[in-house]
Order: C-alpha cells, then structure tokens, then sequence
C-alpha cells in the first residue's frame, strides 16, 4: 500500500478540488448575491386575495414584484426595508438580526451608547469625529428595526445615536419619518417596562451625550459565537473548509444558506425569525407595567371575534403564523388565540366574509409577553334540515349558512320579478 501511494505524482494536484472546495465557492457566490429569502407562501395578497404593497412602496429601485413575490437580487440594494414593513415577513434578510444584535450586546458590554450607521461611515476621511468602536455598522439605516432598538434598553444601554449623515445623498432615500416612527414604536413599548433607554438622536451631528465621558460601563466582551460581519463570516467558513474539508463546514452553511423560494406552498406556517428574535428582547426587559397602549404601529394586537361569526374558518386557513386555532372537541369547538405569535399583519379581517373580525386600537402592555392562548370564539357542531351536512354555529339554528344565503337569493330572485 505505501509503496503504492509513493508512486502518485501530486505535482499538479489542485487541492481545492480535491477538497470540492470549487464547488464551495460558486455556492459562496450564489449566497453572497442573495441578500434577502422571500418566503412567498406568507404573502397576504397570495393567502387571502389582498392588496398590500408595502414593500413596493419602499423599494426605490423597483426590485420587488408581487403576484407573484419575486425579488431582482440584481437591482436589490439590501437596504433591509422590505423586511422590516412587510407585516408577514415574505422577506427576510440571509443574516438575520441575530448577527446585529451580537454585536450590540459587545457594545454595551463595555459603554451605555451605540451608534448605528451605514457602512460608509467608517470609509470617510473623518471617520474619527465619531468613537469607533461604538459603531454597529449595517448596510443601511433601514435595515433597523424595532427588536434591534429594543435590544439596546435589554442589554443595559442608555444612549442611541442614530448617524444619518449619508442618507440624504444615498441611492436608497431613506426618510427621517420611517426612522422618527420606529424610534416612537421604541418609546411606546419601552413605557411599559422599567428599562429606558435616556435618549435617542437620529441625525449628522454628534450628540452631545457622545462628548463627554461616554465610556460610563466595563466589563468582559461577550462572547464572540455568532458576533461576526456578513464577510468575517465567509472568510471563517472558507479557512475552515481548507483545513477539515467541504464536508465538515456543510452543516454550518445550511444554517444560513437556502433556496431564494424557500416555501412553495400557498397555506404554509411559519412563525418568523425576526417574530422569535422580537419576543426573545422584549422578554429580557422583565415584567411589564399594566397599562393600555397604541396599537396602531405596533407588530402586536388582539383579535376579537363577533356574534356575526358563522364558523367558516377563512381566517385559521389564512393567518401566515398559526395564530389563530381551531380547538376541536366533541359536539363543540373554540377559536384560541395565541398573541405571541400574531404579527397584525390583517389578513384575517380580510379574507373573513362575515367582517367579525376586529382589532383594538388599544392593547394591554401584558399582550407584549403573553405566550398564552385566548378563547375568541366557542361553537357548536349541528346538523343542516336542507342539505343533512354538519356545520359550526354560534347559536342554535337548524340550517347552515351556505343554504340560508341560498334560500335568501332565491327570495330575492322572485320579489326581483
């Protein structure tokens, strides 16, 4: 055998291939240029027939089309909006905020401020107007969001500037209104618990709770697992591979890394990342105050359901997160509500034929940690006279709605002559 493998000439022996890192590579590439995955399964207007266009609204470059959801990875900026409006989470970025809130937690494991700002910041000539290593570098403002906000107040910080020095100039117009709305969804939910961040200023100039003595807080770095940029991450996975091999970083690539149409069917469920990661901070705030607040900006709401109700169950069919449950016993059955995981993404109140369905504009501040699931409607299971088929009602009654609105059109039909 040794005699064998000395005869082998490994003089022109291409190692990359030997270990399919060729392969890797394109597979790199391919991830590299797909910034966002759209889910296209969770979009309103493919469940349930509706017309929402938020994120056509904010993609200036005009890379997204819907019927159906498709996304030009070759006009996308990666500016993140898309991800952030869309209220069933169709989109959503290939490095998730996971990544965003690591390196916030490091931050703040030293210092009570960060900054957020695009990555042009640190390439300006007078980058040193500004202490880098409070910087939590994104490739655009809008890829901001409430959970990462939120996360700053979490992890003990006080101070947030917001650095928008190169919007104005840049390709993706972002506005000071859409930032001036997520810091007041920021302000709203953090009333509610008694970690506050002190302040937070959206603009150019530096604030001035940057000039003095910023560095109020120290202590160990956190931990670096998962603390990375979108490029430091590649750079690691392709040293590692050249040391163990493709198969070996295999499974930390499936991680990150899938298909741009990752769900097909129409009626999928899926719970988003982005919802797990919102919970996640907003439970590290601790226990709420009971009190109301608005529900109108807020990814939160309650669902209440009306006497007009006939049980057809669009709205547990559509809703993109599972939300609403249909709990089914002998004779009877209820329709639980579970909070937690309902976006506000509305789409429940449209595809229902009936319009029971409403939204408080007010919600109570426990609704923001409540994982518990609420009664919003009982039935009960009872046979049609005309069509003998069995049907859900919420009061007694011998006929089924199908055939009421049939006898109620032939009636029509006859005083019409």
């Amino acid at each position: 055998m040794s005699d064998n493998f000395s005869k082998w000439d490994f003089s022109n022996l291409n190692i990359s291939k030997l270990l399919g890192l060729d392969k890797l590579e394109k597979v790199f590439s391919r991830f590299e240029r797909l910034p966002v995955k759209v889910y296209e399964g969770q979009c309103c207007n493919l469940r349930g027939g509706g017309n929402c266009q938020k994120c056509l609204e904010v993609c200036l470059p005009g890379a997204i089309s819907i019927n159906p959801v498709s996304l030009d990875y070759d006009k996308c900026f990666d500016c993140g909006l898309c991800t952030n409006v869309c209220p069933s989470a169709v989109f959503e970025s290939s490095l998730t905020d996971d990544v965003i809130l690591a390196k916030t937690q490091k931050v703040l494991s030293r210092n009570s401020a960060v900054i957020f700002g695009c990555q042009k910041l640190k390439a300006e000539e007078n980058s040193q107007d500004f202490p880098e290593e409070l910087l939590i570098e994104l490739n655009c403002l809008g890829r901001l969001n409430l959970t990462i906000l939120l996360s700053v107040a979490a992890f003990g910080g006080h101070y947030i500037w917001i650095n928008t020095k190169f919007c104005q100039d840049c390709k993706v117009s972002l506005s000071t209104s859409y930032l001036e709305s997520l810091v007041s969804q920021t302000r709203e939910v953090l009333s509610c618990f008694n970690s506050e961040v002190d302040k937070i200023v959206i603009g150019s100039k530096m604030p001035d709770f940057l000039k003095g003595d910023w560095a109020e807080k120290t202590g160990s770095l956190a931990d670096e697992v998962g603390q990375i940029s979108r490029r430091e991450f590649f750079d690691q996975v392709r040293r590692q591979a050249m040391a163990v091999g493709i198969d070996l970083v295999g499974e930390r690539i499936n991680q990150f890394f899938k298909s741009s149409k990752v769900q097909e069917a129409v009626m999928s469920y899926r719970l988003p990342r982005s919802r797990e990661l919102l919970l996640a901070v907003i439970n590290k705030l601790g226990k709420p105050r009971r009190k109301k607040i608005s529900s109108l900006d807020l990814p939160f709401t309650q669902v209440e359901i009306s006497d007009s109700c006939n049980f057809c169950k669009n709205c547990l069919l559509f809703c993109p997160t599972n939300a609403l449950i249909d709990v089914k016993g002998e004779g009877e059955g209820r329709i639980d509500f579970v909070s937690a995981k309902c976006t506000a993404c509305g789409l429940c109140a449209t595809v229902c034929p009936t319009k029971s369905i409403s939204y408080p504009e007010k919600i109570s501040s426990l609704d923001l940690v409540d994982t518990s699931t609420r009664t919003v409607a009982r039935y009960k299971i009872y046979k049609c006279r005309i069509c003998q088929q069995q049907f859900a009602s919420g009061s007694q009654t011998d006929i089924c709605s199908f055939c009421r609105l049939r006898q109620e059109k032939l009636q029509n039909d006859f005083y019409a002559v």
